[in-house]
């Protein structure tokens, strides 16, 4: 038993040091600009490793995302409902903007290609607690009902998108966690009662 603990945990290890190694790459290189050997180099690990832990590079990319939920998950969920509805949102987007100013501007520009799908996912775990958050305001009455929950989330998420966007063409030249805030209050303007 203690033996197979030991190999799993090396293999998370492994792992980690792969996808770390992709994230250094992309940002320095650009994803399009470094190679899965590159990687392999980087990491310590043959190549054959790679492809035991992800299919290809765009693996990485959809990592990327699955981290995203897990930091929403993790840090952000526990500091949410436990205020004003729309104060919520905007915190909720806060945590958005620093999620994007930590991953910086070269990983997320790679995050905007057409081919990624994971914006869109159903069930993704960032989404569904945004979900909460407004649903939770309409019902305390701080978030208007003339809307549909998943209206305002649409509303919403094009909106940050389109901030973290922009801060990635203009390579990261302003707070883009500034600039989230302050676009989702002046938004909430229009999703009060």
């Amino acid at each position: 038993m203690k033996e197979h603990s030991k190999r799993r945990l090396q293999a998370i290890e492994t792992r980690d040091r792969i996808y770390k190694s992709a994230i250094a790459l992309m940002k320095t290189k650009g994803y399009e600009n470094f190679t899965v050997s590159e990687v392999c180099r980087d990491a310590g690990v043959a190549v054959g490793s790679f492809y035991s832990y992800f299919v290809s590079k765009n693996d990485i990319l959809v990592e990327i995302f699955k981290k995203a939920d897990e930091y929403f998950r993790d840090i952000v969920e526990e500091n949410l409902m436990k205020g004003n509805g729309l104060d919520e949102i905007v915190l909720y987007f806060r945590y958005y903007g620093i999620y994007v100013s930590l991953t910086g501007t070269d990983l997320q520009k790679q995050l905007f290609s057409p081919k990624s799908k994971m914006y869109a996912t159903k069930g993704r775990y960032m989404i569904e607690l945004l979900r909460r958050v407004v649903s939770r305001g309409q019902e305390m009455g701080d978030v208007t009902r003339g809307m549909t929950t998943d209206e305002i989330v649409d509303f919403l998420l094009v909106t940050a998108r389109g901030v973290s966007f922009d801060w990635c063409i203009r390579d990261g030249e302003y707070d883009v966690i500034a600039r989230m805030e302050n676009y989702i209050r002046k938004l909430t303007v229009i999703i009060k009662p």
